[in-house]
């Protein structure tokens, strides 16, 4: 923050990328279309759990240089590459609907796209992310909106007739391995359905937390003024909020089924922006400490692969740091380390 309490603006350099380059990089969306359909045409099973995991990571690429392209003015070529990865994709999907795939697509335009504009007329890092995070949600909300009950009914199914067998057989229905499942974890898989709008918003986020984070590091070093950069890491939640994850936490332990529920909703929706506010800190420490830039993204990418228990991770990191606030009395030199 600057002595007059607005954010830093940024005076960036920009050159474009050249035409060639640009060309190549609108070919990530189309590429990431490919890995994400491509293994429903091989078939069941271990194909679409490989393409869908190859998938999740390059999403991440696909939103640094989605804004990048967007920042640079090349918002043609950006669109150009959605119309084409949207006709890939209804051409490869075979298990996908027609409009989950559209969503998808349009969730790595959009999101990213409002990211890029935004920092382009603004130069506000911190709008822009939350712009883009708005836009985010509103697509995941039309990911799963239609599709929530045909995905209740399905795992319901699985995960009750597991329940029943004690094992896993039913799951070569769906094309999964039948692993043994005892009573006791299928169940748990079961009460899990309850949770998924949680955990599944929270994965979203982390994609494209990574991603435009990465595209503000390589946006800021090319800007003349380092100011920016120190924007992200002194993030972090109203130290207030606190009060309301307890509030959930306590609800939680209680017996009310229904208000347990609604409770660890609630502590997933939270944990959304902990998680943020807590790789916001890990990155202050990465800079504290000169890390290099190899190691920061080893900690992204593992963070990011681990999911649910990455972000719990970060979203505790995020809690302390709320509750005790030690970047506020970090010593000065964290900002010449940026430098």
């Amino acid at each position: 923050m600057s002595r007059t309490g607005k954010e830093p603006r940024a005076t960036a350099d920009r050159t474009a990328l050249p035409l060639g380059l640009a060309l190549l990089t609108a070919g990530l969306l189309p590429f990431w279309t490919l890995v994400r359909f491509g293994g429903e045409i091989l078939g069941n099973g271990a194909p679409i759990v490989v393409s869908a995991a190859l998938g999740y990571l390059i999403a991440m690429v696909v939103y640094r240089f989605q804004a990048r392209l967007t920042y640079d003015g090349w918002f043609w070529l950006v669109l150009i590459g959605a119309v084409v990865s949207a006709a890939l994709g209804l051409l490869l999907a075979r298990h996908t609907r027609t409009w989950i795939v559209l969503v998808e697509v349009a969730t790595l335009t959009l999101a990213p796209v409002t990211v890029g504009w935004t920092v382009r007329r603004v130069n506000r890092f911190r709008s822009a992310y939350v712009l883009g995070l708005l836009v985010l949600l509103g697509c995941v909300l039309a990911r799963y909106w239609t599709e929530w009950p045909a995905m209740i009914r399905d795992l319901r199914y699985l995960t009750g007739n597991a329940m029943a067998n004690g094992d896993g057989s039913v799951f070569e229905t769906a094309g999964l391995p039948a692993l043994p499942l005892g009573r006791a974890y299928a169940n748990m898989m079961h009460e899990m359905v309850l949770y998924l709008p949680g955990l599944l918003t929270m994965s979203a986020v982390v994609q494209f937390s990574v991603g435009t984070l990465w595209f503000f590091h390589s946006t800021a070093r090319r800007s003349v003024s380092t100011a920016v950069t120190l924007t992200f890491t002194r993030w972090k939640m109203p130290r207030p909020v606190v009060l309301v994850l307890l509030a959930a936490v306590f609800v939680h332990l209680s017996n009310d089924t229904g208000a347990r529920v609604a409770a660890d909703n609630v502590l997933f929706g939270l944990g959304i922006f902990y998680s943020v506010t807590g790789l916001s800190a890990l990155e202050y420490l990465f800079q504290a400490r000169r890390i290099p830039v190899w190691i920061r993204i080893v900690v992204y990418i593992v963070v990011a692969v681990t999911h649910l228990y990455g972000l719990a991770a970060m979203a505790l990191v995020g809690v302390v740091d709320s509750l005790f606030g030690w970047r506020v009395s970090a010593p000065a030199k964290s900002k010449e380390s940026v430098s």
